[in-house]
C-alpha cells in the first residue's frame, strides 16, 4: 500500500511455494528408562554425584550437554 509500484514483485513473491518437510514425531525417553539412569551413579562417591547432579540437570532443564559444557 505504500509502494504500490512493487506490488507485482511482492504478488510474484508470495506466489513461491514453499518446501514440504515431513514432520517426525518427538521420540521421548520412557520413565523406566531415566530411572535407570539414575540408579547407574553411585551417589556415595564424589564423581557418581557430580554425575547424577549432571543427569538431574539435563533432565530438568531441558538442555543439550554442549550447552552444560
Amino acid at each position: 500500500m505504500e509502494k504500490p509500484e512493487y506490488i507485482e514483485l511482492c504478488s510474484s513473491i508470495f506466489d513461491i511455494k514453499t518446501r514440504k518437510v515431513p514432520i517426525i514425531p518427538m521420540n521421548y525417553i520412557s520413565v523406566e528408562a531415566i530411572k535407570h539412569l539414575f540408579r547407574l551413579h553411585d551417589s556415595s562417591s564424589t564423581e557418581g554425584r557430580r554425575e547424577m547432579a549432571i543427569l538431574v540437570l539435563l533432565y530438568d532443564s531441558g538442555a543439550r550437554v554442549q550447552e552444560i559444557a
